[in-house]
């Protein structure tokens, strides 16, 4: 009976708008109810809901409301500007769309919009709706020549912070290594057996600045400016990382390529080690500081990113060892911070998924107080306060562990973090901070949203270059570079097997698929199988997984599922 209720609760929330009496509710499930015993039109509940929407969709025109900030746009060519109300007639057992959300810059598409009568509520993937499994079913196509109307709503924030644009291109590239190269990277190339730290070209410099203004940006925090002055410093400190293979604040004069420069850049600086790198990457990684080597909970490189006093830049590479300088400028910063910035969360709002890792290296989420002017930040406002983190579409409490509090430095000097376990990208969070004690003597509670986004910022529509081919359950092709992605769509369901062979005694390359959200499902370097839900996916193939670990050298693939 549960599903003639929800038939019932589904049809009669509209009433008020399309003038059915809970009569005609009654009515129509009664019929529906007799015609499932006659027929078995559905097996299992999800083909009754299915169903459902099915009735729903035929049943009625689908009117799409389209707010500020963005247009729906869907794969059969429906376009729907802001602030209009594009009405679709269906009327025959065809229909089969599928509607994207496309928002405008310095907006973001957060969901489809939850209401009774609304299609996809609360959903952050492309809307599919169909009328093409009815079949012949005569308690469905009655329907058709009924004039009941439903609704399409994308909802869109404007997140002025948020350049997805940029967060698109720049992710795009990072992966690509078009920034990472020597003749990118240096006027001067260094020489580390030779301690000669080099120079960086303006290109790179300018790099690190947007990526660092970006990042500012995400919690509202005032631009910074470039300082030339200390180039040759961060040079320097570069080098003695890298000739030394160290990450070390304070290197001593005995190692090689010691400096007084050196030291001093080296002391007032984020510091970093690895292969050669773009630049915004290195922000990136500091901003993210799940890789802290010293405190993973302090997060003091973020600190320095995100304080809102920082004022300035100056930026050096030598080989991949990279060098932050973050304080000691001797100037005053050139803005100071809006009046409505009360405390600097991390991640905020809308944040692109490279900020905040997964896996094995957790990202701690963390948050700190904007004290008011001629107030120090190292008042204790986190020691007894308690942070909850909940899913707002269904409002399950996620586990929060590891809770780490100081009032030590690094930027602001109160600071609060934490881990979230099992959360996912494109999910929208409410975030909670209770308890937290305030200069006056009060305490307060604070609370902001969090979605992770990554659904905006993935291209999966790699391209296919000749001799690339999928003919059924069977893909073939040849890595150009080690950075080639091949992506191909298919339809699955059920128990799936996946094999890869290559020129080598190994599968030497890796099978990712992806779900119509673009989460990564698997990610594998040898055979798997796995159990689909009905649905399209998107199979990636490629030398190098997801994380940027790759195979060298493989040439040829072939994958059979």
């Amino acid at each position: 009976m549960w599903r003639i209720r929800f038939l019932q609760a589904f049809v009669a929330g509209n009433r008020e708008d399309n003038a059915l009496t809970v009569s005609t509710a009654n009515s129509l499930s009664a019929h529906l109810s007799h015609a499932l015993r006659a027929q078995r039109l559905y097996s299992t509940a999800r083909h009754w809901l299915l169903g459902i929407s099915l009735i729903c969709l035929t049943a009625c025109k689908v009117t799409i409301i389209v707010p500020a900030g963005g247009r729906v746009v869907s794969d059969n060519g429906i376009v729907c500007l802001t602030g209009q109300q594009c009405t679709i007639n269906v009327t025959d057992t065809t229909f089969d769309d599928t509607f994207h959300a496309e928002p405008d810059p310095g907006y973001v598409f957060l969901r489809w919009e939850q209401k009774q009568g609304y299609f996809c509520g609360n959903k952050t993937s492309p809307c599919h709706l169909f009328t093409t499994t009815f079949g012949d079913n005569q308690a469905l196509l009655e329907w058709l020549d009924r004039d009941t109307v439903f609704y399409l709503e994308p909802v869109f924030e404007n997140n002025s912070g948020y350049n997805a644009s940029y967060w698109a291109t720049t992710v795009e590239e990072i992966q690509a290594g078009s920034h990472s190269t020597n003749s990118y990277l240096y006027s001067i190339a260094p020489n580390v057996e030779q301690c000669e730290p080099g120079a960086l070209k303006d290109a790179p410099r300018n790099r690190a600045l947007k990526a660092l203004n970006e990042v500012r940006a995400l919690g509202r925090l005032p631009a910074v400016d470039y300082d030339s002055f200390y180039d040759m410093q961060v040079q320097e400190a570069s080098l003695v990382q890298r000739a030394n293979n160290y990450l070390r604040h304070f290197p001593d004069p005995g190692d090689a390529c010691y400096s007084a420069s050196a030291e001093e850049g080296a002391a007032t600086s984020n510091l970093t080690l690895g292969p050669q790198a773009d630049p915004a990457a290195h922000i990136f990684g500091w901003a993210n500081d799940s890789q802290n080597a010293a405190a993973v909970m302090a997060a003091g490189h973020r600190r320095w990113v995100m304080f809102p006093g920082l004022g300035y830049l100056a930026y050096g590479q030598v080989d991949g060892a990279g060098t932050q300088k973050v304080f000691s400028f001797g100037l005053q910063p050139g803005s100071s911070v809006p009046p409505g910035v009360e405390y600097v969360a991390f991640p905020y709002k809308t944040y692109p998924y490279v900020l905040v890792s997964r896996g094995d290296n957790l990202t701690p989420w963390s948050i700190s107080m904007v004290p008011h002017a001629g107030q120090s930040s190292r008042f204790d406002y986190f020691s007894d306060a308690t942070v909850t983190v909940e899913n707002a579409e269904t409002g399950s409490a996620l586990t929060v562990t590891n809770k780490y509090t100081d009032t030590q430095g690094f930027g602001l000097a109160n600071f609060l973090s934490w881990i979230v376990e099992n959360w996912e990208y494109d999910t929208i969070y409410n975030v909670t901070i209770s308890g937290v004690k305030m200069p006056g003597g009060d305490t307060r509670n604070i609370s902001y949203q969090v979605l992770l986004d990554r659904y905006n910022l993935v291209n999966l529509a790699e391209p296919l270059e000749a001799g690339d081919s999928q003919s059924g359950g069977k893909l073939q092709g040849m890595f150009n570079t080690t950075a080639d992605r091949d992506s191909y769509t298919d339809a699955l369901s059920g128990m799936r097997s996946f094999n890869g062979q290559s020129e080598f005694s190994n599968q030497a390359f890796y099978i990712m698929v992806y779900d119509d959200r673009k989460r990564l499902l698997k990610s594998s370097d040898t055979a798997f199988s796995m159990n689909f839900p009905e649905g399209t996916y998107t199979i990636v193939v490629s030398p190098c997984d997801d994380e940027g670990l790759c195979y060298q050298s493989v040439k040829n693939y072939t994958v059979t599922y």
